[in-house]
């Protein structure tokens, strides 16, 4: 069952990319990535919000997903003229946090130097995607979210 980030409107342009689980694979996937996205004449700040999008969520999967050698991930980006649209799928454990709807922010009074290294993630996958969607199912996961489009008049200079 497909989770479409966005249903209004048909992509521009989409590409699948299968994707080993380990993190040379994340990486190589990511560079391709940013190449396609080129290639569609997208923005270097747009393609920056999705690999780092990209990049938390695929190395989550390795890390966590508990995936065999022989279980592909399978990512869809897709252009429309307001967003970037990625769905993932992948064969591993459910990934329970993102059944929470949570606002991942942090106090006012919080002191930053005093904050561990990692797990900070989903908080950053939100502050950039949007309509974020998480399915869990028997036979893996479905992930859909869209990463707007930042336009030169949204720029902060």
């Amino acid at each position: 069952m497909p989770l479409p980030a966005k249903i209004d409107e048909e992509p521009y342009s989409c590409d699948t990319f299968l994707i080993a689980p380990d993190f040379g694979s994340v990486r190589n996937t990511l560079v391709r990535v940013s190449a396609w996205l080129s290639d569609q004449n997208v923005q270097p700040e747009n393609c920056d919000n999705v690999q780092l999008v990209l990049a938390e969520i695929l190395n989550n999967i390795v890390e966590h997903g508990s995936l065999w050698a022989s279980q592909e991930i399978k990512l869809t980006v897709s252009l429309t003229s307001e967003n970037i649209d990625c769905r993932i799928r992948d064969l591993g454990r459910p990934i329970r946090v993102l059944l929470r709807k949570s606002n991942y922010g942090l106090p006012d009074e919080t002191v930053t130097s005093e904050l561990p290294e990692g797990g900070f993630g989903l908080f950053l996958v939100q502050s950039i995607a949007r309509d974020i969607r998480y399915l869990p199912i028997k036979t893996g996961n479905h992930l859909a979210l869209c990463v707007p489009l930042i336009t030169d008049s949204e720029q902060i200079y």
